[in-house]
């Protein structure tokens, strides 16, 4: 790294550092770092904090709009990261090996999905508690992020949700769909066999396009469901719940007033 062959790679505890770009390597394998404070920097380049591993703080992130390929790669003592809703670019494999990283808050940046890049690509097996702060999220958003356990929306702006967004996610438990979603892709929960709690406006792709719970889940795929919670549609068809044969509790924020045949079949 550049700062390596100026101070050595286990030195220096602390840096401040003045720019709007951190260089490529600039901070490589600093083994002693652990607090980095960033003034004026809006972007980090490819491998610029890669293998250091004792870093734990960094300030300013608020202001960072796109992050490198790997630029954060095997920072294992990061455990917890904020990610600006102005951010427009994450790169490959930028917090992988991050191990200790367990909660992020993150906008929706769009990955490379043309070339198939997801989030577990980009985080690897880090952040397994996700706060989504902002944006839609596209088609095979999370699909096989095996190691996240929790996703929560607290966005007031999403409006859709792709085509297997959560495929694979196998160690979630619990999901909130908020009212404002009023596009929902076919099998987003598909292979995500431990979900129990679901709650979400309507069932289906959109509020006029009720559907049976397999369109969520697939028509093969385990249904774990125990309790779903409807919070705005009150139409229903038949055979809507036959994949949740572990159901237990259904309840309707409002009045249902039609049940159509073979409708708890």
């Amino acid at each position: 790294g550049v700062i390596s062959r100026i101070f050595g790679s286990d030195k220096l505890k602390k840096i401040e550092f003045y720019g709007n770009k951190v260089p490529r390597k600039y901070f490589y394998k600093q083994n002693a770092l652990e607090t980095v404070v960033l003034h004026g920097a809006v972007e980090i380049a490819d491998l610029a904090f890669a293998n250091c591993r004792n870093l734990v703080t960094i300030k300013g992130l608020e202001n960072i709009v796109a992050y490198g390929d790997y630029s954060f790669y095997n920072c294992c003592s990061i455990d917890e990261l904020a990610i600006s809703n102005s951010c427009n670019r994450i790169g490959l494999g930028t917090f992988v090996g991050c191990d200790s990283l367990e909660n992020i808050s993150m906008p929706i940046v769009p990955f490379e999905i043309d070339n198939h890049i997801t989030y577990k690509d980009v985080f690897g097996e880090s952040g397994k508690r996700v706060v989504i702060t902002k944006g839609n999220i596209p088609d095979q958003y999370f699909l096989g992020a095996s190691d996240v356990e929790s996703i929560k929306i607290s966005s007031n702006d999403i409006n859709s949700i792709g085509e297997y967004a959560f495929s694979g996610c196998t160690k979630l438990e619990t999901f909130v769909i908020p009212n404002t979603v009023d596009k929902i892709g076919k099998e987003i929960f598909s292979g995500c066999t431990n979900l129990t709690d679901l709650t979400l406006p309507y069932i289906g792709e959109t509020r006029e396009s009720i559907q049976p719970l397999s369109y969520l889940f697939g028509e093969n795929c385990s249904c774990g469901l125990k309790e779903i919670i409807v919070t705005s549609s009150i139409d229903l068809v038949s055979r809507i719940f036959s994949i949740a044969t572990s159901l237990e509790t259904i309840t309707f924020n409002s009045n249902v007033t039609t049940i159509p045949d073979e409708c708890f079949y």
